[in-house]
């Protein structure tokens, strides 16, 4: 399943206290749950060995 902007929907679990963090994230800084968590995964691939891994 693909969204308008050409990105692929997935989903994975988190802790409830994973969860909740992430809500107070978005609510004090206005940044989308999934544009973090790309951004994070994005980043540590990055770490990982450059553009190959991400």
């Amino acid at each position: 399943m693909k969204a308008e902007t050409n990105r692929v929907i997935t989903s994975f679990a988190v802790t409830p206290q994973m969860q909740k963090q992430l809500k107070e994230y978005r609510k004090e800084h206005g940044v989308s749950i999934s544009w973090l968590i790309n951004n994070l995964l994005h980043n540590y691939f990055e770490r990982l060995g450059g553009k190959n891994n991400g």
